[in-house]
């Protein structure tokens, strides 16, 4: 994890202790206050355990637990993106950035116009924090985004239509040389991230929900048994109701079963 959460040892004149954060990405070390401080008998692992808990500055338990919420996953997403280790004032620009305590953005203009990976990104960041994505989670769309712009990097909604489905998994088969299943995984994401922008209201094509493609994908791996294997089970003798037998399962583990109804399985 990119962000620890601990009580600092000294407390304040109302007697809580303030929370800090120590930061460790691509081996830039950080620790610093994130501005709240709590009484250190609710303080429990980085959460407050206490629900009806409110500090001295009126700040509640689900808020304050809210706050350490958006900071990791704040800091996953950035530390996901990041290709370079960052300066320590990059780190505590990015806290300011989760907390919510700049201006930085507010001063800067809006663009004249967002794009599909403008959404992509905002709907990364939303289900994050709402489905409490692990760091592998991040990762899996992180790489879907780059199919993604590999596809087309000037892609509009409106190109997924049927045809434009079509070239995407064409693509991701084709160009990508991406197994079938791979393949499969890569459409579920597409589907999910334009259903969450046809919510949004960004996109109003929905072929995506008509598009029933076809992958060659087995929903149960099929076994096949040997000669010889074929050979043990014809001639094996059912033990009776009660008996302990040793199995070996398709990894060669081995597990121990009891028989039961041993005269129904020698009539199969």
């Amino acid at each position: 994890m990119a962000v620890k959460f601990y009580l600092d040892a000294r407390a304040n004149k109302q007697g809580e202790y303030p929370i800090r954060a120590s930061f460790s990405i691509k081996n830039q070390k950080l620790a610093t206050s994130i501005g709240i401080s709590v009484a250190s008998e609710v303080w429990n692992n980085g959460t407050i355990r206490s629900k009806k808990y409110t500090n001295s500055k009126g700040i509640t338990g689900p808020e304050i637990n809210s706050t350490i919420r958006k900071i990791e996953n704040h800091f996953a997403q950035y530390e996901l993106e990041l290709e370079r280790r960052p300066s320590a004032e990059e780190l505590k620009a990015e806290l300011k950035i989760a907390l919510g305590n700049t201006q930085e953005e507010a001063d800067q203009p809006q663009p004249k116009g967002r794009n599909i990976f403008d959404d992509l990104n905002d709907f990364i960041q939303e289900q994050c924090i709402a489905c409490q994505w692990a760091y592998a989670t991040l990762q899996v769309w992180k790489t879907f985004t780059h199919h993604l712009e590999a596809f087309g990097k000037k892609i509009k909604y409106e190109d997924f239509n049927e045809d434009g489905i079509n070239k995407f998994v064409r693509h991701l088969r084709v160009t990508r040389e991406l197994e079938e299943k791979t393949v499969q995984k890569q459409f579920n994401n597409l589907k999910w991230f334009l259903n969450w922008a046809i919510r949004k209201g960004y996109c109003k094509e929905e072929h995506i929900n008509k598009y029933r493609p076809k992958f060659k994908v087995l929903a149960k791996p099929v076994i096949f048994l040997t000669k010889e294997e074929l050979l043990t089970l014809y001639t094996y003798q059912i033990p009776l109701n009660g008996t302990k037998v040793k199995l070996t399962d398709m990894n060669g583990l081995e597990y121990e079963k009891t028989v039961q109804e041993a005269g129904a399985l020698s009539k199969t």
